[in-house]
C-alpha cells in the first residue's frame, strides 16, 4: 500500500512539475523574484516617524540582476495631510546619496494611500525601469511631501539585516546611520 502511494505521488507530482514547469509555451517570459528582505519573525520593534522634515532609509545590497519590480515597506499613515515619497537611491560608501535629484526612481503615494494600521504595503516601481546588478548597494527611502501628515515606517532592535543598514535625516540634511536597527522591507526583481 505505502509503495502503490509513493508511486501514485511521484506520477502527479511529475505531471504537475510538466503542466507548470518552463514548457517552452513561456518561452521568452520574465518572472518577478523576491531579492532582499528583512521580515523577522518577532516582527517590529520600534515605528520611525517620517515627516517632512525627517526622513529614513535602509539601505541594501542587490542578489539579483534585472530590473526592479516592487518594494514593500513595513508602514503605515498616523496623520493625513501629505503625500508619501520612495525613492530608490544610489549610495556612496554604502550611505544613500544626499540630494532628492538623484533618486534613480521616485514613486508619489497620494495622502491616504497608505492604511493607519501599520502592514507590509507594496509600490509597484516596474514602470520606472530600474536597472539593478548584483552586488550594487543602493537606499530605499522615505519622506512625506508638503503638509503636516505623519507616516511611520517599523523596523527592530536590534537589526539583523547584515547587507544594509538603517539610516535617518532631518530635513535636507546628512544622513545618519543607526547600526542596530533595519526597517522591514522586501525587493523584488524581474529576471528573464
Amino acid at each position: 500500500m505505502r509503495v502503490g502511494l509513493v508511486v501514485a505521488l511521484a506520477a502527479m507530482l511529475i505531471l504537475w512539475t510538466g503542466s507548470c514547469g518552463s514548457s517552452g509555451n513561456n518561452a521568452g517570459a520574465n518572472r518577478v523574484v523576491l531579492d532582499q528582505f528583512f521580515d523577522p519573525l518577532a516582527g517590529p520593534t520600534l515605528t520611525t516617524p517620517i515627516t517632512t522634515t525627517s526622513q529614513a532609509a535602509q539601505t541594501f545590497t542587490v542578489d539579483v540582476t534585472g530590473t526592479l519590480a516592487f518594494v514593500e515597506l513595513f508602514v503605515s499613515q498616523t496623520l493625513l495631510g501629505s503625500s508619501l515619497t520612495i525613492d530608490i537611491r544610489p549610495t556612496v560608501g554604502g550611505v544613500p546619496v544626499e540630494l532628492d535629484a538623484l533618486a534613480l526612481g521616485s514613486l508619489v503615494i497620494p495622502d491616504g494611500g497608505v492604511g493607519a494600521a501599520p502592514g507590509f504595503f507594496t509600490f509597484d516601481f516596474r514602470p520606472l525601469g530600474i536597472a539593478v546588478t548584483t552586488g550594487q548597494v543602493l537606499a530605499v527611502t522615505v519622506r512625506a511631501t508638503a503638509g503636516t501628515g505623519t507616516y511611520g515606517w517599523s523596523g527592530a532592535t536590534p537589526g539583523g539585516y547584515v547587507d544594509g543598514d538603517a539610516y535617518t535625516r532631518t530635513g535636507a540634511g546628512l544622513w545618519t546611520v543607526d547600526a542596530s536597527t533595519d526597517f522591514l522591507f522586501r525587493t523584488f526583481v524581474t529576471v528573464p
